[in-house]
């Protein structure tokens, strides 16, 4: 198991295992940017995809890094992402304390 290395300015995403050090990357090796860690569950947008991208940000600076988020009432009980922005402003209102 592991966890995805984003980086928002490249649009890339890169696997990377979890360190028995500790070790995290924090810049992109491509541009130099702050890398993003998310859930080894993410899938990655096309890198042209500008807005599958920007609802992407939005919803990891709003302290969402595609971790399940368990609804009994669903199936398969967890929480669809959303894919774009106008969903995904909705989704932070109503999934922000989970």
């Amino acid at each position: 198991m592991g966890y995805k290395a984003v980086c928002f300015n490249c649009k890339k995403s890169f696997s990377r295992p979890h360190s028995a050090f500790g070790h995290v990357p924090t810049k992109c090796l491509d541009c130099g940017g702050t890398i993003a860690l998310l859930n080894q569950t993410f899938r990655p947008p096309k890198k042209n995809d500008k807005e599958a991208w920007e609802v992407v940000k939005y919803l990891f600076e709003n302290g969402f890094t595609y971790q399940h988020i368990h609804n009994e009432s669903l199936s398969p009980g967890y929480v669809q992402y959303p894919t774009n922005m106008r969903d995904a402003k909705e989704f932070v209102s109503k999934y922000k304390k989970f």
